[in-house]
């Protein structure tokens, strides 16, 4: 969006209450970050904050992000990320498939990834034999 309207105000309206989330949207351009479950009157205040040029975050999630720039900026990256996420990003770690990552359920819910059991096998991750009927079904040797 920030790409096409450049000086057009992104505010965020999520579900997501985690500071990462908050975050990743002002460090893409948004000019603030509201959850769904603040008040319409916050909402309305958000809108106008961010329609006159300045940047919003409700309370809660400015508290969390001041938190965090208190923190410091020299501990390790994985730590910004939530334990879904952690737990995601260690399982690909281990080279396990999309398949199997999906299998962790909770975990994968909790990062908030569409990961589905009934994922469908990439070329890589897909048997050796099924690779081979594939490769020669489109004419490879």
């Amino acid at each position: 969006m920030k790409q096409i309207r450049p000086k057009l105000p992104v505010l965020i309206l999520s579900m997501h209450l985690e500071e990462q989330y908050a975050r990743r949207a002002f460090r893409a351009g948004a000019a603030g970050y509201i959850t769904k479950d603040r008040s319409r009157a916050e909402l309305v205040k958000a809108i106008n904050k961010a329609i006159t040029g300045g940047r919003y975050a409700s309370p809660t999630v400015a508290e969390k992000l001041v938190f965090d720039m208190e923190r410091g900026t020299d501990r390790p990256l994985h730590e910004a990320l939530s334990h879904g996420e952690f737990e995601v990003m260690r399982f690909i770690a281990l080279g396990k498939t999309v398949s199997e990552i999906a299998e962790g359920g909770d975990v994968v819910a909790a990062a908030g990834l569409p990961l589905s059991p009934r994922a469908q096998p990439t070329a890589a991750t897909a048997p050796a034999d099924e690779r081979d009927g594939a490769r020669k079904a489109h004419g490879f040797p």
